[in-house]
């Protein structure tokens, strides 16, 4: 049997629709946060769309989704399975957004100097658990306003993929305002989302030459300055996040506005999957594994 590869962001791990932690705190007093928050909400018997999409496919699938992963990770991340992708498989890469970009913090040492074994999604990528640094996704809502003391462990609370009690990731004024302003001067600017999504672009056409079929999906804005490859699934002019917000197939539409998150609800992961599938049925490819 062949396998499905999805890559991507919380779009594509189903962030909202999967347990945050071990399964065994959804829906009780004892998870985290957002356990707690989103537990009259999360339901195991439903699917999200790279399950969808494989089931309909008869393929296993490879979820390589992860929650606030910017697009030099989810092009990495391919780059790293690149050498066990096999011909009968079939690989969605999804970028991301613009407003991410991931910053190297010194890892919190032990008494005796060395290094302690912290692990998160975003590090098991690079396989790199020895190094004395970790890689931190920081979000452009993390730093729109100017600095005040009460922000000094705002990164520990901007991905729960990572360690909230990771003291290492603390900021002073003086990382602050370098980050903010790398953001304002560059990251505003798009050439980093043109020059990214082109990458991942460029990745697909390096899949087609060793003749493993793929597709990209955006959840943003297609860069102006870049052209559309054919193999792009355009569901909306917005992204997928246009999609699910002009559907109103979001998560805060799903929960009457119980829980505010744009990111697809269990009905926007079915109408991206029958999406998905129109766009590979129409061209009559032989993808199902018997």
């Amino acid at each position: 049997m062949g396998k499905l590869w999805t890559f991507g962001d919380s779009f594509t791990a189903g962030h909202g629709c999967k347990p945050f932690g071990p399964v065994v705190n959804v829906g009780t007093d004892n998870g985290n946060y957002h356990e707690r928050l989103y537990k009259d909400y999360i339901d195991l018997n439903k699917k999200i769309w790279p399950e969808i999409v494989a089931e309909y496919l008869n393929l296993s699938l490879n979820n390589m989704g992860i929650n606030g992963l910017n697009n030099e990770s989810i092009f990495d991340n391919v780059l790293k399975h690149l050498t066990i992708f096999d011909k009968n498989d079939l690989v969605i890469i999804q970028s991301s957004t613009s407003a991410r970009y991931p910053f190297p913090f010194a890892k919190e040492k032990t008494l005796f100097g060395g290094v302690k074994k912290q692990k998160s999604r975003s590090c098991e990528i690079y396989e790199l658990d020895e190094s004395p640094y970790m890689i931190k996704t920081i979000f452009s809502t993390n730093i729109e306003n100017e600095w005040n003391d009460d922000m000094v462990d705002i990164l520990q609370h901007n991905n729960v993929q990572e360690s909230l009690n990771n003291k290492s990731v603390l900021l002073n004024k003086e990382k602050y305002n370098t980050i903010r302003n790398f953001f304002i001067e560059f990251i505003s600017t798009k050439k980093y989302y043109e020059i990214n999504t082109w990458r991942i672009v460029q990745l697909s056409k390096l899949l087609d030459m060793i003749g493993i079929k793929n597709y990209i999906i955006n959840e943003d804005i297609w860069p102006d300055a870049l052209y559309k490859p054919d193999n792009l699934i355009e569901m909306d002019v917005g992204g997928i996040l246009g999609y699910i917000r002009n559907n109103k197939q979001t998560i805060t539409c799903e929960t009457f506005y119980k829980i505010s998150d744009d990111h697809p609800g269990y009905t926007g992961h079915i109408s991206i999957s029958e999406f998905i599938i129109n766009r590979i049925e129409s061209e009559n490819i032989n993808i199902h594994n018997a």
